[in-house]
């Protein structure tokens, strides 16, 4: 299997102080998504395009919710259950070692997550 590191960078709904977290209590809130890169082996990908649409939520209790959408899908006329370009959701719970984050994934809308651990590493990014 192709180990990929993934690169997450977020600006907080509110006005932060520092670039970095430093610890879980640090992330905990509501970010806004605004890159997610992966780097396959030098090669980095932007799997939802450039500007990725979607909210991450962390809370106090260790507890991880994730929505991250192409920001040019199209509109469908099917039900809401199908799911139209690329996107996913889940959740679970997290844990934070310095910018090493890692999301131990109980359901989501791509099942060949549940059950698994997603590896990345975050930045973030101040807003105003």
């Amino acid at each position: 299997m192709n180990r990929s590191a993934l690169y997450f960078a977020v600006g907080l709904v509110l006005p932060v102080t520092g670039a970095v977290a430093q610890s879980s209590n640090d992330l905990t809130g509501a970010w806004s998504l605004v890159s997610l890169v992966e780097d396959h082996g030098g090669k980095l990908e932007h799997p939802f395009g450039e500007q990725p649409n979607g909210m991450i939520n962390y809370d106090r209790n260790g507890m991880v919710m994730v929505f991250i959408a192409s920001n040019n899908r199209p509109k469908s006329s099917d039900r809401p259950t199908v799911p139209v370009g690329p996107s996913v959701a889940y959740y679970g719970t997290y844990a934070l070692d310095g910018n090493n984050l890692t999301a131990h994934v109980k359901g989501s809308t791509y099942p060949n997550f549940e059950g698994t651990d997603q590896k990345g590493v975050i930045a973030i990014m101040a807003t105003t």
